[in-house]
């Protein structure tokens, strides 16, 4: 999507809330599973923004995260490997909001980064468990590589609305971003949601 030079004279008067959740959010809401067909658009927003104040600042807020739901008795978790079906990245629409604005068009670039940032980092933790997990661990891995990436999750994306504000080029650091995140995702392949890992062969004493 090219960016409309003029744009950056007012992105010093920009401010973005980007609100990462990293706990289960109320199942009435809906929530859209992460697929790689679908985009982030204007429709994707369906909460109302707050009153733009007099300053003018222009404001979004995309719901996006993963989580991770099982249930299973002590045995089953014992033996289980796989974990891939019970991580899922997901937005909000109804707790998505976009003003509209300047700036409209790289909020909503910055919001399918965050968006595919998710699945990114759902699937460093599917990985994460598959390589790590054995038949004596105890649940704890589970949490505690759960709160590692999410902190990696939400320092990823910290550093994205850094770029957004200090980058002049926003156009050819967002391109970076995408492509490096696809490079990832594709590398990560057996890691979807959906997807069965190959097993590992044991190494040899």
């Amino acid at each position: 999507m090219p960016l409309i030079q003029t744009h950056f004279v007012y992105r010093k008067f920009i401010c973005i809330f980007l609100f990462l959740i990293s706990t289960v959010i109320a199942s009435a809401q809906t929530k859209i599973i992460w697929e790689p067909t679908i985009e982030i658009t204007r429709e994707s927003f369906k909460d109302t923004p707050p009153p733009l104040k007099e300053d003018h600042i222009q404001q979004m807020v995309l719901q996006a995260t993963y989580d991770m739901q099982y249930q299973m008795v002590n045995a089953q978790f014992m033996f289980t490997k796989n974990f891939n079906k019970y991580i899922r990245a997901y937005y909000i629409p109804e707790q998505s909001w976009i003003e509209e604005g300047e700036l409209t068009d790289e909020l909503i670039e910055l919001a399918n980064l965050q968006y595919d940032a998710a699945e990114l980092y759902a699937r460093k933790f599917r990985s994460a468990i598959f390589m790590q997990k054995s038949v004596g661990s105890s649940p704890q891995l589970l949490q505690d590589l759960h709160s590692k990436f999410s902190s990696e999750y939400l320092k990823f994306n910290a550093r994205l609305t850094n770029d957004f504000f200090t980058q002049e080029n926003w156009d050819e650091i967002q391109s970076q971003h995408q492509q490096n995140i696809d490079q990832q995702l594709e590398e990560l392949t057996e890691f979807c949601q959906s997807c069965k890992p190959k097993k590992r062969k044991k190494k040899k004493a």
